[in-house]
This record gives structure tokens, sequence and C-alpha cells, in this order.
């Protein structure tokens, strides 16, 4: 599959496109599963070219208070966030790059255009044990 990065204008976060990327994750967070407490993540920090605005879906994650806070944080979480695909950096094309999705111990690539996101590499055997 050949995956290319839409150069898409910087939009506001809406509060409807804040509820469709939940949607799109199942209103869980990412990295734990938790339901409660949910928040947009910035794949892209803005010291690595991203904004409070954004360019696309593929930029944008579902992760609980706690997650986000940590990844921002946390040394050994935010590493843990970079090989999970969490967090990207300056020059990635967030639409390349897997997201690891804990509930359902898989990988997926986002959408950049629209809230979707499309099977990438299969299951948990795929992760290491210490990036879980």
């Amino acid at each position: 599959m050949t995956v290319r990065f839409i150069d898409l204008p910087e939009i506001p976060l809406t509060d409807a496109l804040r509820q469709s990327i939940y949607d799109r994750d199942g209103r869980r967070c990412a990295a734990c599963g938790r339901e409660e407490g949910l928040t947009i993540q910035h794949r892209k920090n803005r010291g690595s070219g991203g904004t409070d605005r954004f360019n696309g879906c593929a930029f944008l994650l579902t992760l609980c208070g706690g997650c986000n806070l940590a990844l921002e944080n946390d040394a050994t979480f935010a590493k843990t966030g970079r090989r999970n695909g969490w967090k990207i950096g300056n020059g990635d094309d967030p639409a390349a790059i897997e997201v690891y999705y804990a509930v359902e111990r898989a990988w997926f690539l986002l959408d950049a255009e629209r809230p979707l996101r499309v099977p990438a590499r299969g299951s948990a055997e795929d992760v290491p044990e210490d990036w879980r």
C-alpha cells in the first residue's frame, strides 16, 4: 500500500471533529484503553512543527488525560509513545506512521483526510513485550 502525505490547510479542531476522532478510536485511549477522561493528542508537538490547529486527521489521536500527561512528561513513556506512533517527529508524515492501539492489540494507519483508520501490520505478536 502506498500512502502519500496530503498537505491540507490548517483548520481549527472543532467539537464535531473531536467527536469524530473519538469515534474513530472507539472512544478509548489508544495507549491504555481507558474510556474516561479522554483528550485529543496532537501526534506532532508544536516544537516539532505541529500547531494547536492541525492539517489532517492523521495528526490526531485519542488518549486519556493520564497517558497524554505521561507522554509529555515521562521520558520512558514518551519513548514508548514514539515507538507506538502516538508521537511523531518533525518531518514525519503522520499518515505513513503506524499507530498501535492497545485494546485491539493491532497497528493502524490513520487517514489524512477523514477520521478513518486502516489495519496495518497485524496483531500483538508484532509488538515487543517491552513496548506494551
